[in-house]
């Protein structure tokens, strides 16, 4: 095999990944025995980095918790003159790594690894952690032509399965059994026979899965398989519940010291806040009043950029140092609605590059933030403190992820969609001038997620930098003078006054001109023929471009670009496009609404075919003939 038939880019190839678990029991103490073989073919020279594999493991002083690799063998097989050449790997090329305190990886270096090597790795993992299964994941960042598991778990445990990912297994097989696990004999001698159940998972033909603009998470769209142990049921001890519901998670969280207590204790702290807010109040209005408070927190404690459950130290400490993690900043904030009387409470969620939160299954380490929430005429109303861009009832990007988890004496879910949309409108004044140059200004006005990402970037960057990086990607452009101000309503605007260089091309008597300039969408960012993953874009988009331009005394216009008004079905989204030229002035507007956050992999066709339309029509030219 010189290249991958099903992918032909490449650069290496999952022939065969396989694990078998099972259980063995050692003093009637359970052990889960692990055994893995993996093989895979390298295409390219981009692939050699495939010829070096860990192992993760668990590594404590404590042998009741320390997991041991064993049998690790290797081969690298090549092919030279038509005979395969197997190089096996030695103990030279093993080496033990510590990744933490309590984890610890075996790097294998595979030998003699070249562009058309297939290298072959076996091993297995002894484990005490017999309440915990390793997650199975058969899809990988390179194609997998097969991946399988086999499980066989005894009775005694009761493992819930959780799949994921979008494509078809390829065996699903679960089976029934008995056999000896843990000695025991009837009052007539014979050997007790518990029950089993024996699994066995596999897929063929996987492509490789690499994240893009239009995922949450990579996680979220593996194919995988999760097991999470519910309950256990053992002969000598009875039955013993580990899975948890979000009732009882709730009762949990509320009655924690680093949490539910310690928003309780920042109580006269909150007081205090709650008073210096309603003293300085112009309006006692509750919206007034919660967006005092809300302001009143983002602009007094700063965020480390660290996301947790629970907090790090007392509230009160928190306060003080001015900074804290996303969690602590909104549980000072839903301590201070509640002191200026407002039934505030906080949810619980994932961030997008943290995965998505199962519902039937209720896990603490699925979730790493928490924002404020309070009901307003009826309707849930989110706060997150802990960004300074966005508005009232918006949350940040990194937070809309499906549902949240609300943590109160009445908990439930709560929904995580986007209050707004990521907005944009530029408005284009040039005079077309007779050399290759548009002299003019251009302003871009952001709203809704657009204005408060691009607030965070020009902070980030800090005002002069950001206006030093602009010029330096708009090479085109002649002696700009850009401004930074906010509009009327408090949004983000750009203004820039400049000449820009070779802006259109001239052949003979006439000039030839893309209108959008660079505004134009250089790229289709959905190429593939087909998509099995949803695209998620986070929030709806619309970006509108107006732009008016004086054409030269000398010259008249030849043809303009068509008018175009397309719709996705039940309005998810449109583009208009429409130009005019009347004394001496080409007028047009071209418009991008994406109206849905997410689309299915069902509704990529007619997404990716409005992308292609939209860039065809954007490409088209004005053209001006020389009187």
């Amino acid at each position: 095999m010189k290249t991958y038939a099903k992918d032909s880019t490449a650069e290496a190839v999952v022939l065969y990944d396989f694990a078998d678990y099972s259980y063995t029991f050692q003093d009637n103490i359970p052990v889960v025995a692990y055994n893995f073989h993996k093989r895979i073919k390298i295409l390219k020279k981009s692939g050699l980095e495939r010829g070096t594999m860990t192992i993760p493991f668990r590594f404590e002083s404590s042998l009741e918790r320390q997991e041991l690799v064993r049998n690790i063998k290797g081969m690298t097989y090549n092919l030279e003159n038509g005979t395969v050449q197997i190089t096996e790997l030695t103990s030279k090329s093993i080496f033990e790594e510590k990744t933490s305190n309590n984890t610890r990886e075996m790097k294998i270096i595979f030998p003699q690894v070249k562009e058309g090597s297939v290298i072959d790795l076996s091993y297995s993992i002894e484990s005490p952690l017999w309440y915990f299964l390793r997650n199975w994941s058969f899809q990988q960042d390179i194609p997998v032509a097969w991946s399988g598991i086999k499980a066989t778990i005894p009775g005694y445990f009761d493992f819930k399965l959780t799949y994921f990912g979008y494509h078809p297994f390829a065996i699903k097989e679960v089976k029934e059994g008995k056999s000896v696990f843990i000695t025991r004999v009837t009052p007539l001698g014979e050997e007790i026979k518990d029950p089993y159940l024996a699994y066995h998972f596999a897929m063929k033909d996987l492509p490789a899965l690499r994240p893009d603009d239009f995922m949450t998470t990579v996680e979220d769209y593996r194919s995988s398989i999760d097991f999470e142990l519910a309950r256990t049921v053992f002969p000598t001890t009875g039955e013993r519940i580990y899975s948890v519901t979000y009732k009882d998670l709730t009762k949990t969280l509320l009655e924690e010291s680093n949490y539910g207590v310690a928003i309780r204790k920042f109580g006269k702290t909150a007081k205090k806040i709650a008073a210096e807010i309603l003293a300085k109040a112009a309006s006692k209005d509750s919206m007034a009043i919660i967006g005092a408070a809300y302001d009143f927190v983002r602009n007094t404690v700063n965020w480390n950029g660290e996301n947790r459950i629970v907090v790090t130290s007392k509230l009160d400490q928190i306060y003080e140092k001015k900074q804290g993690t996303s969690t602590e900043i909104n549980l000072i904030l839903v301590a201070v609605l509640n002191e200026l009387g407002f039934d505030s409470n906080p949810v619980l969620l994932s961030t997008r590059a943290h995965g998505k939160v199962l519902t039937e299954i209720a896990l603490i380490d699925r979730f790493n933030y928490s924002v404020a929430h309070i009901m307003v005429n009826g309707k849930d109303f989110l706060l997150d403190a802990s960004d300074r861009y966005v508005k009232m009832n918006m949350l940040p990007k990194r937070c809309l992820n499906e549902r949240g988890w609300l943590v109160s004496k009445n908990p439930k879910w709560v929904s995580l969609a986007p209050n707004g949309r990521k907005q944009s409108t530029i408005e284009l004044v040039f005079d077309i001038a007779e050399d290759q140059q548009l002299k003019g200004y251009f302003t871009e006005t952001f709203y809704g997620y657009g204005s408060s990402e691009r607030k965070a970037e020009i902070d980030e960057e800090g005002s002069e930098k950001y206006i030093e990086k602009l010029k330096a990607q708009f090479t085109q452009f002649e002696n700009p003078s850009f401004s930074l101000k906010e509009s009327e309503s408090g949004d983000a605007r750009l203004h820039c006054k400049t000449t820009i260089n070779e802006a259109y091309s001239i052949a003979g008597d006439r000039i030839f001109m893309q209108p959008l300039l660079w505004k134009a969408q250089s790229k289709n960012p959905f190429m593939q023929s087909e998509r099995r993953y949803p695209v998620d874009f986070g929030y709806g988009i619309q970006e509108t471009i107006m732009a008016r331009y004086t054409i030269p005394q000398n010259y008249t216009v030849e043809s303009l670009p068509t008018y175009m008004n397309i719709y996705l079905p039940n309005n998810k989204g449109k583009y208009l496009f429409m130009i005019k030229a009347e004394n001496g002035v080409i007028e047009l507007t071209s418009q991008l609404l994406i109206a849905k956050s997410v689309f299915s992999s069902d509704e990529y066709f007619e997404l990716k075919e409005l992308f292609t339309k939209m860039m065809a029509k954007q490409g088209e030219q004005i053209v001006l003939k020389k009187k």
